[in-house]
C-alpha cells in the first residue's frame, strides 16, 4: 500500500508543472487547491483505494488537458510568429497600420509565452 501512495504521490508531482499553463487560470486554481489536499492527505496516510484509483484517474485527466493546452498554445505562437515575421522589422516612415499591428501582435506573443510560462 505504501508504493501504491508514494506512486500517486509521484504521478501528482509530475503533473504540477504541466498543469500549471492551462487555458482556464480559474480552473487550474481550483485544480491546485485539490491536489494541495490530495497531497495532505497522502502525506498523512489519509486515504483508501477508492481515492487513489479516484485521485489517479483525475491526475491523468489534468495533465491530459495541460498538455493539450500547451500544444494549442505553442501552435498559436508559431502562427503569431509567422504573421510577425510577414510584417518584418519596424522601418522608418512605414505605414501607421502596420506599427500598430505589429504592437498587437507583439502584444498577443507576450501574453501567450506568460501563460506558457505559467
Amino acid at each position: 500500500m505504501k508504493n501504491t501512495a508514494k506512486l500517486i504521490l509521484l504521478i501528482f508531482s509530475l503533473s504540477l508543472p504541466a498543469l500549471s499553463v492551462a487555458d482556464n487560470l480559474g480552473d487550474m486554481a481550483d485544480l491546485d487547491k485539490q491536489l494541495k489536499e490530495v497531497n495532505k492527505k497522502l502525506a498523512r496516510g489519509q486515504f483508501n483505494g477508492d481515492e487513489l484509483a479516484l485521485w489517479t484517474k483525475k491526475a491523468i485527466k489534468m495533465k491530459s488537458a495541460a498538455l493539450l493546452c500547451v500544444s494549442n498554445n505553442e501552435s498559436a505562437l508559431l502562427d503569431l510568429k509567422q504573421v510577425m515575421d510577414g510584417l518584418g522589422e519596424k522601418v522608418k516612415g512605414e505605414d501607421i497600420d502596420v506599427t500598430k499591428k505589429r504592437k498587437v501582435y507583439q502584444e498577443k506573443k507576450e501574453d501567450i509565452d506568460k501563460l506558457l510560462a505559467k
